[in-house]
């Protein structure tokens, strides 16, 4: 990298290579590496919301806060794919914890028996005895939706 002047250099390793970070936020202590950063992050400190959205109530600190709800909200935007089986999501978080299904680790087992993965669901089926899915027909309650398929059978004939 070439720089056209000695203190952007220096400027260039500290923030890089020696990772200071020399401006510091008088209301929580955060620091940041740039003085634009420590200006970005004051507005976390103010309750003005000035952004409204012309389509809902929501309002917003920045603009691009209201700029990223309009595309997902309104437009239904889903910017962000998977790679592995195309499915799209609404932020680049959720679509961190789908790739987990494409692995075979399961970080995470159950506190009550030694089963890994789909534990929001296998711990309201098997340990709190849920059945979420019923019938509207009948009423009867089923642990699963292709239980509850199967038995809808029975009202058609």
């Amino acid at each position: 990298m070439c720089f056209k002047k000695k203190g952007a250099l220096k400027n260039h390793i500290r923030i890089v290579h020696l990772k200071e970070r020399p401006y510091q936020c008088e209301k929580c202590s955060e620091r940041f590496k740039t003085s634009w950063n420590l200006k970005d992050h004051m507005i976390t400190h103010d309750d003005e919301r000035p952004y409204k959205c012309d389509q809902c109530d929501m309002c917003f600190k920045k603009k691009g806060g209201l700029k990223r709800h309009i595309k997902i909200v309104h437009l239904k935007e889903r910017p962000y794919q998977c790679e592995k089986c195309f499915e799209r999501f609404k932020t680049s978080w959720t679509l961190k914890n789908h790739m987990v299904t494409h692995n075979d680790e399961r970080p995470y087992k159950c506190d009550q028996c030694d089963i890994k993965g789909g534990l929001k669901i296998h711990i309201r089926i098997v340990h709190l005895k849920e059945r979420p899915y019923q019938c509207e027909k009948c009423l009867e309650s089923f642990k699963g939706l292709k239980t509850l398929r199967n038995h809808m059978i029975k009202h058609r004939s």
